[in-house]
């Protein structure tokens, strides 16, 4: 393993986990009201949770291509 992959791997896994970060913390408001009342919507937070995840693990599996 080179820096060339690991070079993309770190920053890779750094952005998977703020994915999951603000994810749970975007999950967590939608419960603390009241959790019996819990509905799903599709706001910006969720889609930029999963934007970034999506390229977090795209960086990740770049970074395993390039191994020798």
């Amino acid at each position: 393993m080179n820096m060339k992959v690991w070079g993309l791997i770190l920053p890779g896994g750094f952005l998977v986990a703020i994915s999951v970060i603000m994810l749970t913390l975007y999950s967590y408001t939608l419960l603390k009201p009241n959790p019996a009342s819990f509905a799903f919507t599709v706001t910006g937070t969720d889609l930029a949770g999963l934007a970034i995840a999506v390229i977090g693990l795209a960086l990740i599996m770049a970074g395993a291509y390039m191994q020798d």
